[in-house]
């Protein structure tokens, strides 16, 4: 065994970080993308933001989730496409 093949030089999170986190979760991005998309157009970028963050401050990504796992519900978790036009969500 060469003195090469025994030493290891280098950051384990950062080479984790930079070649396994994208070839075991990048097959999963799109997807989640697509699935979350909606959510967050809903939940962040529409005046039902300035509500949710007036009920609870830190709850705006919990929000986002559970209308995520709404819509899925509702729509499936399929690609969403389409424009938006209405969908009431009561958030306690």
């Amino acid at each position: 065994m060469s003195h090469v093949d025994r030493v290891f030089e280098g950051s384990i999170p950062e080479i984790y970080d930079e070649y396994l986190v994208p070839l075991i979760f990048e097959q999963y991005a799109d997807d989640l993308a697509q699935r979350t998309a909606p959510a967050v157009a809903y939940c962040q970028g529409t005046p039902l933001r300035n509500e949710l963050e007036a009920l609870d401050p830190g709850g705006l990504d919990e929000a986002t989730t559970h209308a995520s796992n709404a819509i899925a519900s509702y729509f499936g978790d399929g690609p969403v496409a389409g424009r938006i036009r209405a969908f009431v969500i009561t958030a306690r």
